[in-house]
């Protein structure tokens, strides 16, 4: 059987998918502004230590300056996309 083409659903499947990953995106830095983290209980399970130093740096640095999700969001991606499997793992275990 031959593969179909994508039709013009695919494009509205695709642009529903990245704005639901989006919200979600910014939930989790939500959930990073607002939480009061015990980042060395979090420490062990954590591979990457000089990345997660980082992490902990600018969650910190943007709560002490009481910044906006979408800034603690713009420095997350500025650090690249490692630190931000990082944010989503960090998420995952204060979940």
């Amino acid at each position: 059987m031959a593969r179909r083409k994508p039709g013009r659903m695919s494009n509205l499947g695709e642009k529903a998918f990245k704005k639901t990953e989006q919200e979600l995106a910014d939930e989790e830095v939500k959930l990073l502004l607002e939480t009061s983290i015990d980042w060395e209980s979090l420490r062990p399970k954590v591979t990457n230590a000089a990345d997660y130093d980082q992490l902990i740096n600018i969650v910190n640095e943007s709560t002490q300056r009481n910044e906006s999700i979408a800034q603690l969001s713009n420095r997350l991606k500025q650090l690249g996309e490692e630190s931000l499997v990082l944010a989503k793992k960090v998420v995952k275990l204060l979940a």
